[in-house]
């Protein structure tokens, strides 16, 4: 894709739409993003579809947050509200993210003759035909796309035929110093899993509890946090199989640092995944990590260097990659250290630099 020279002292007002702020990694990256944006001199604002906004919690008290409500599910109101609230708040450019904002956000932008970013956070694996069509009707009406990882760009070149000029590879970025500096984790005589994350088919907590049933006679406990449509499920699952005083359910929650303290090892059972945000913090924090090969998780795990690979959906492939951990006690917490090292490349700076540049290209 031919570029502009970008303007690189130039204020913008950068605008987010998402359809909400609950606890994900798409809404994370935003919430992350935005800080950081606002703290660099920018304007910067967020657009949700929903009053369903935790996360808003979290944000500089610069950045701005909108709510133009969808209402039923094609919430054609969208065509003329959207685009009146991007000229109300005078936006330079548009930031689309998840498949909703995706739709709405670059039609009203482009109405607007805004340039426009859409940045695909996952191999969208739950979406129907329909959505990948939609998707590959209005690839033109994206200036730019970024994909979480070669995973993901991989798959919107498959799947929603965008050109591969037109896709940049911005992996997420945290603030790895914050993780960094949590506790250490403790290895105990009784070893503490962590599963953390949307409770979906996608993420594969199921595979997990089946897998730790298996392994009874091994000192363990381990705590499931999040929301989602699959916790009932889980319930009833963790239930039939008598593991209420191994495996604990909690809600979703912004500590994430509290909820990592408390953990030696984190668990990644996920059937297919873009990037992974939570498996980058746990590296940050010391934690050994347990992924699945999927998606962007073998870019960053290097099996039994600084983490532990299995077979997706595969829960004998799962339990002798814990049963590996448990007999090699030393190793796994050297893998965690360097794991920590490892992680440094995937500093917020470097994401937020990336996009910071695109912006300026665009506008």
């Amino acid at each position: 894709m031919a570029m502009r020279m970008p303007h690189k002292n130039k204020k913008l007002h950068i605008v987010h739409i998402i359809p909400t702020l609950r606890h994900g990694g798409a809404e994370r990256l935003v919430v992350d993003l935005s800080n950081a944006l606002a703290k660099n001199g920018h304007r910067v604002s967020i657009v949700t579809f929903f009053d369903d906004i935790p996360l808003a919690s979290e944000l500089d008290k610069n950045v701005e947050v909108h709510i133009v409500k969808k209402k039923g599910k094609l919430s054609l109101g969208l065509i003329s509200a959207l685009p009146k609230k991007l000229l109300e708040i005078d936006a330079d450019i548009v930031h689309t993210h998840l498949f909703g904002a995706d739709v709405w956000g670059r039609l009203a932008a482009k109405k607007l003759h805004l340039p426009v970013v859409s940045t695909e956070h996952n191999i969208n694996k739950s979406e129907g035909i329909l959505k990948h069509q939609i998707k590959r009707m209005l690839r033109k009406k994206t200036d730019q796309y970024v994909a979480v990882s070669q995973s993901v760009a991989v798959y919107m070149r498959e799947r929603y035929s965008i050109q591969e000029d037109y896709i940049d590879i911005i992996p997420p970025g945290i603030d790895i110093k914050k993780f960094q500096e949590l506790s250490q984790p403790e290895w105990s005589d009784i070893t503490s899993i962590l599963m953390l994350g949307r409770l979906t088919e996608q993420k594969g907590f199921d595979i997990a509890v089946k897998a730790l049933a298996g392994l009874q006679e091994l000192d363990w406990t381990c705590q499931i946090v999040g929301n989602g449509e699959e916790e009932q499920e889980l319930q009833r699952q963790i239930r039939t199989l008598g593991l209420e005083e191994r495996i604990t359910m909690s809600q979703a929650t912004t500590d994430v640092g509290g909820v990592y303290t408390s953990a030696d090892i984190v668990l990644m059972p996920s059937r297919w995944e873009g990037f992974g945000m939570v498996a980058l913090e746990a590296m940050a924090a010391g934690r050994l990590l347990i992924g699945s090969r999927v998606g962007g998780l073998p870019d960053m795990i290097q099996d039994k260097e600084n983490g532990v690979l299995f077979e997706p959906n595969n829960e004998e492939s799962l339990q002798k990659a814990l049963l590996w951990t448990f007999d090699h006690g030393d190793e796994a917490k050297r893998m965690a250290r360097r794991a920590k090292d490892h992680v440094e490349s995937f500093d917020i700076a470097h994401m937020v630099e990336a996009y910071t540049k695109i912006y300026q290209e665009l506008v």
